[in-house]
């Protein structure tokens, strides 16, 4: 009980103050990392995510920009 408290509520808040992502992102792209890559999937998801991220954020003005 408590492993499924840490790995829904817990990381995904620490997540979020610690890289600016929104825990809901953390959620998401960690099974959905798994079930694309299996572990290793698991473990990328987020460090994926947070760069897509932040590419996001440096394109998205950049676009509107122009």
């Amino acid at each position: 009980m408590f492993r499924l408290a840490e790995d829904y509520l817990i990381t995904p808040k620490a997540m979020a103050l610690a890289v600016r992502v929104h825990p809901l992102v953390t959620i998401l792209a960690v099974p959905a990392g798994g079930a694309l890559l299996g572990p290793t999937g698991a473990v990328l998801a987020l460090p994926v995510a947070i760069a897509v991220g932040v590419l996001e954020e440096v394109v998205s003005p950049r676009i509107q920009a122009r």
